[in-house]
């Protein structure tokens, strides 16, 4: 099991707009081969701070599922409503 956890920085007056992005990308990816959970998170001391939780059953399928034309054109669509690339978080699981 993979887990990933990404933060999107959103640019100020783009909320909106982004959060449309993210329902349908959330949607997509719950559909993907191996997704075991997707949550699209939104922070409540930043609402322009949008995390994404994603659960997958291996890497393959992380993989995989990058390389569909939905997430090519999520990625491209968002592109100008973010204010830097997401942050990605790098961790371990310990308990």
């Amino acid at each position: 099991m993979l887990i990933d956890l990404l933060k999107f920085s959103i640019k100020q007056g783009k909320i909106a707009e982004a959060t449309e992005l993210f329902v349908q990308q959330m949607k997509n990816i719950s559909e993907a081969e191996g997704c075991l959970l997707s949550k699209a998170l939104q922070s409540k001391t930043n609402l322009n701070d949008i995390y994404l939780l994603l659960v997958w059953e291996n890497p393959e399928d992380i993989e995989k599922h990058s390389k569909t034309e939905h997430d090519s054109k999520f990625r491209e669509d968002l592109a100008s409503l973010i204010v830097e690339p997401p942050e990605l978080f790098d961790w371990e699981t310990i308990a």
